[in-house]
């Protein structure tokens, strides 16, 4: 509950961060929205209570969460931004600003899901225990109140971060901030043995609290319940977990059971293993998120974060059942005795026709040709002939567009009617736009980058690069800008404090660049055609990939960091799997250089527009083109929106233009 004439309202924190509204209060601190009174960005500001500030354990355990921020570069760990002491007393941290809501709260009006959702879940969540793991950090504390399902800024999808790593263990530091005979912890998804000891518990303690969290997920319920801890342990030690339903596949049930066995050794050792495993298991039932028809499984969502459940075709839903399980155990004798049935009819048929000297043949009906493309819909022209030619931005919920012209200046629409919002600048060569569609980036020929807040706040400029501008991305977070020069640097940019937080030099000119969603990863591509991936952090190299022949034009980064499209003059757009240093898929099919890629938000489709004055739409997975559009100019650059339902399609000769598929 709000409290009247809060002292903390209004307050501004190490002179950048104005509080400005009260979220929610817990029972170690309070969380507030406040934002940067520089560049108009919103962070939270979690405050531990007065009562606590003279407790130096609590306020170790605050500092803490930090920490695990410094040490973790995780899309699915919350970001902590700074840890402020102030001169009062108070103790804040300032953390990225989420939009959406837990995992806890979700299941309550959801109920379960599917093995699909499941999958798509528990891979995600995996990747960010997995991270805190390899650091040495043992959450202890996760539950579904502790995983926050974040909007992603990138249209319908959101992103599942672990939360409160305020009792988390670091391993290396050799001890703890309890006492050996204390337990910490939600009693529903402890093991048996941090009941006894929460300072003695290792990862193993995590997954079983991951197999739980499945377990709720698929059951719709714990699997044990209790009014007080004790109960719950006695439960643990002495019941099996109730069935699951009779839908979800024996395999994945097995799997899940051994994330929850009572004996630590009997449990998976690392959180990979335990999610390999349980995709493994999915896929065999045929209930692979890759498989299903309309989505990529619970984190697609309409506007107000109302997941929408996947649609299974027939063959899927009998995969998954009871008849596919028994024919998965008698088809190891049937198919050898059909075989042997069907090889004695062949050797039949040919001796006998030998004997009346008859030929057998075959007719080859010639295979249809495909069938003419469908021209896509217009929806929309945001700009005439002869305007849009240098470069466009999306903002990731595709809201916003912004256009710069032959001329130099930029425009911002309104995507859904066409109306422009802004118009400014001159001698602006490449432009960018923040996630949440809050601030726009430009940059010029004079290697200025300007930042100019959507909502009216004053415009902020930084003087970036000695030579001319070529490139800029936001990070998914909006919390960092990558900028790439005519000389061959690139820049990180952190928006929150203003400073360069790291460069990186390059002997050809910067062609394109992409930032990871946390921005700890930067991609650069390179007018010669290589390709550099540095871990922004750490500033190493962690690929460097000889992409095209003859130059590169174009990449596309999955938020995830994972996945990326790259477009070259060789007329290929080449599909990679980081850090491998191989292309997974090349998608062949422009006459000439491929100008521009775009990658949608599932990372399922890609757009690639052509010298050859074509655009096309294609599957990743299989190579295959989805859709192709003649045009009557080339291209300069791409976006796709809505997971790759809106095409946007900007050149020198076609303005801006939105199509849709055919009707």
């Amino acid at each position: 509950m709000m409290v009247l004439n809060d002292p903390l309202i209004g307050r501004v924190i190490q002179d950048t961060w104005k509080v400005e509204e009260f979220v929610a209060r817990g029972s170690m601190g309070a969380v507030y929205r406040a934002v940067n009174t520089k560049i108009g960005t919103y962070v939270a500001v979690k405050v531990l209570n007065p009562e606590f500030l003279h407790d130096a354990e609590i306020r170790e355990r605050f500092r803490r969460e930090a920490t695990v921020s410094s040490r973790c570069d995780s899309a699915h760990l919350v970001r902590v931004l700074d840890f402020s002491t102030e001169a009062d007393g108070y103790v804040a941290l300032i953390m990225e600003w989420l939009h959406g809501e837990t995992l806890a709260a979700f299941l309550k009006r959801r109920g379960s899901l599917a093995v699909e959702e499941v999958v798509t879940l528990i891979t995600q969540v995996g990747e960010g225990l997995a991270e805190a793991h390899a650091a040495g950090i043992i959450h202890r504390d996760l539950k579904p109140g502790n995983i926050y399902l974040a909007e992603s800024g990138h249209g319908p999808l959101v992103v599942p971060k672990i939360l409160d790593f305020g009792i988390s263990k670091i391993v290396e530091e050799g001890g703890d901030l309890t006492g050996t005979a204390t337990m910490m912890g939600t009693p529903h998804y402890m093991p048996v043995e941090q009941f006894d000891s929460s300072r003695d518990v290792d990862q193993r303690a995590d997954i079983y609290a991951l197999g739980v969290i499945c377990y709720e997920l698929l059951a719709g319920r714990r699997p044990f319940a209790g009014s007080s801890p004790m109960q719950i342990l006695n439960k643990i030690t002495s019941q099996d977990p109730p069935p699951l339903p009779e839908e979800v596949p024996a395999p994945v049930v097995a799997v899940v059971m051994k994330a929850m066995s009572r004996e630590a050794a009997n449990r998976y050792f690392q959180v990979e293993d335990f999610v390999e495993a349980f995709t493994d298991a999915a896929e065999g039932a045929g209930l692979a998120p890759g498989e299903s028809s309309s989505t990529t499984g619970v984190f697609e969502v309409d506007g107000d974060l109302q997941v929408k459940k996947p649609r299974r075709t027939v063959w899927q839903r009998w995969r998954g059942g009871r008849l596919w399980q028994r024919w998965s155990r008698w088809q190891r004798w049937l198919i050898p005795v059909a075989g042997g049935a069907v090889l004695v009819a062949v050797v039949l048929t040919v001796a006998l026709c030998g004997r009346s000297g008859e030929r057998v043949g075959i007719d080859h009906p010639k295979s249809p040709s495909s069938p003419r493309a469908k021209t896509w819909r217009l929806v929309r022209t945001l700009l005439p002939r002869n305007g849009a030619a240098r470069d466009l931005a999306l903002d990731g919920a595709g809201r916003l567009v912004a256009g710069v012209s032959a001329r130099g200046d930029v425009r911002v629409w309104r995507l859904a009617d066409g109306k422009v919002l802004t118009t400014f600048g001159q001698g602006v060569r490449a432009v960018a736009l923040a996630s949440d569609g809050r601030l726009l980036a430009v940059g010029d020929d004079a290697g200025r980058v300007t930042l100019q807040p959507m909502t009216g706040s004053a415009d902020r400029t930084i003087e970036a690069h000695a030579q001319p501008l070529r490139a800029l991305a936001f990070s998914g977070d909006g919390n960092r800008l990558l900028s790439g020069d005519a000389g061959g640097q690139a820049r990180v940019w952190d928006l929150v404090s203003g400073r360069s937080v790291a460069t990186f030099a390059g002997v050809s000119p910067v062609a394109a660049v992409a930032l990871s969603g946390d921005g700890g990863l930067a991609v650069i591509g390179y007018a010669d055609g290589r390709v550099s991936c540095w871990d922004v952090n750490g500033q190493t190299l962690r690929v460097r990939l000889a992409a095209h022949v003859g130059g590169g034009t174009g990449l596309a980064l999955h938020p995830a960091g994972t996945l990326m499209v790259s477009g070259g003059a060789d007329g290929l757009a080449r599909v990679w799997r980081l850090p491998g240093s191989a292309p997974e898929k090349e998608l062949r099919g422009h006459r000439g250089r491929v100008v521009a890629v775009a990658l949608s938000e599932d990372g399922r489709r890609v757009l690639t527009g052509g010298a050859d004055r074509t655009v096309r739409l294609w599957d990743v997975r299989t190579g295959k083109v989805l859709g192709r559009q003649d045009l009557p100019g080339p291209v300069s650059r791409l976006a796709l929106a809505r997971s790759g339902r809106l095409r946007l399609v900007a050149g020198p000769t076609l303005g801006v233009r939105v199509f849709g598929p055919p009707r």
